[in-house]
């Protein structure tokens, strides 16, 4: 893996753990006191609901987040980072990273509210072991895939060894605390899913929409700059015998070309006007 790419990689990941901050670690925070007030209890029930409502919540916000950093990747990269010495293909190569670690944002938040449920009932060892397996899983599945995959096998090992993780302690706190109200936490990740794919298709459409529409206006003023070229030229060339009347018809060509695409296509001639 060159250097670019491990850059890349650092850039990738930074930006991917900012809403695992602001969603994930942001409620786990908040709601640790009240974790650590129902397990000092030894209200079992209460520590139940609170961790299963918390992670409900998590989840209803970093599944969309994912999603939306997947889609706005592109973007998202350029108005952050694009500028002197980070070029396009720094660009490329921060992009092809991100979404894969973008996958992994709802799990990482997860893991927040999980390890909590167990510090709430002063349980340290089971998520620090599992946190070891996981790191253990994530070295081999790096350099597993690093070879045929590059730094996108970097970021997919990441991604997968959150989930895994993640679904490690769902499952051990689950058993631990009776159950985190499967059903109710079935039926938000259900919801959330179908909500997270219509936002993420019409996000996609929107997107394409305005490169579809930018491409055209682009073209557009391309075909106008040059039309505008081909008069000077042609008045230049003719000055002595035509004298300045060939740059007014071009002149009046090019302003009714220019009314009739802002007659078919009011959206786009403004984005060069």
């Amino acid at each position: 893996v060159s250097d670019e790419a491990i850059s890349a990689l650092n850039y990738a990941f930074l930006m991917m753990m900012m809403p695992v901050g602001v969603v994930g670690m942001a409620i786990s925070t908040a709601v640790f006191p009240t974790l650590a007030q129902h397990g000092a209890s030894q209200d079992t029930s209460a520590l139940r609901m609170a961790v299963s409502k918390s992670l409900r919540q998590i989840l209803f916000l970093a599944m969309p987040a994912s999603a939306g950093l997947i889609i706005l990747a592109t973007p998202t990269v350029r108005v952050l980072l694009e500028r002197g010495a980070f070029d396009a293909e720094s660009t490329r190569l921060v992009v092809a990273a991100l979404g894969l670690y973008a996958v992994g944002i709802a799990a990482h938040s997860g893991i927040e509210i999980l390890s909590r449920g167990f510090y709430a009932v002063a349980d340290t060892r089971t998520p620090v072991a599992i946190a070891v397996a996981a790191m253990l899983l994530n070295l081999a599945l790096s350099a597993a895939l690093v070879a045929p995959f590059g730094l996108r096998g970097l970021a997919a090992a990441a991604s997968i060894t959150a989930f895994v993780e993640f679904g490690l302690l769902l499952g051990v706190l689950s058993t631990r605390l009776g159950g985190l109200e499967r059903h109710a936490l079935t039926r938000t990740v259900g919801s959330t899913l179908a909500a997270t794919a219509t936002l993420g298709r019409s996000a996609r459409d929107i997107l394409r929409l305005n490169y579809r529409s930018v491409v055209a206006a682009q073209r557009m003023k391309e075909a106008l700059e040059r039309l505008d070229s081909a008069a000077l030229v042609c008045v230049a060339g003719r000055r002595d015998r035509i004298g300045g009347a060939a740059s007014g018809h071009a002149r009046t060509f090019e302003s009714e070309l220019l009314a009739a695409y802002r007659r078919k296509y009011p959206l786009l001639v403004p984005l060069w006007m």
